[in-house]
């Protein structure tokens, strides 16, 4: 058995392609990119 997700599939859908899309901008980083994305889904990036 896996272990227990920390978000439900909704917020996954969601966050994923914010994740993918703020990568593709000229200079982003992955941590800047989980920080935003964090940040618009009003969730804790840890």
């Amino acid at each position: 058995m896996g272990a227990p997700r920390k978000f439900d599939q909704e917020t996954r859908e969601r966050a994923v392609p914010m994740y993918q899309d703020r990568l593709g901008e000229v200079g982003g980083s992955k941590s800047a990119a989980r920080r935003h994305v964090a940040e618009m889904l009003d969730i804790n990036q840890d």
